[in-house]
């Protein structure tokens, strides 16, 4: 299908250091079930392991649902580590590093979070979402490319 922008979930997003855990999540969870979606998130900052600042962290295996919520989780759409790593098939959690200008493409079905750890920088990412039409949610305003 030709591609829509989801208007609402273009962000730049800015992501303080200092946390020593966040919460998974799949956008899928939040957006809805059948939404079919692509994620560009791009660097703006150097991020991840080594830089001092946090990066993303992802399960590098194709995951083909929504996984169930348990554990601890924060939000009532995020996933513990254990409910993550039960689905990881033994594949362990990946946390590239990234220059600024690097970009990760994903869709809604990845298991991601902000990196873990002590890093105490700031990060500046862009997030831009796309979906196919036929799956578009009612609640966001589409731009069709």
């Amino acid at each position: 299908e030709r591609p829509a922008m989801m208007a609402h979930k273009w962000v730049v997003r800015r992501q303080v250091g200092g946390k020593k855990l966040t919460d998974f999540h799949q956008d899928g969870a939040f957006l809805g079930e059948g939404i079919r979606t692509v994620d560009c998130w791009i660097a703006l900052s150097a991020c991840g392991p080594g830089t001092g600042c946090p990066g993303i962290e992802f399960l590098p295996r194709r995951v083909d649902h929504v996984l169930e919520v348990g554990g601890a989780a924060a939000f009532d759409w995020s996933l513990a580590e254990d409910v993550v790593m039960a689905a990881s098939g033994g594949a362990a959690l990946s946390a590239p590093t990234f220059a600024a200008g690097d970009a990760l493409f994903f869709d809604e079905l990845l298991p991601h979070r902000t990196a873990r750890g002590r890093s105490l920088g700031t990060r500046y990412a862009v997030e831009s979402w796309f979906v196919a039409p036929s799956s578009y949610p009612d609640s966001h305003v589409p731009l069709v490319l």
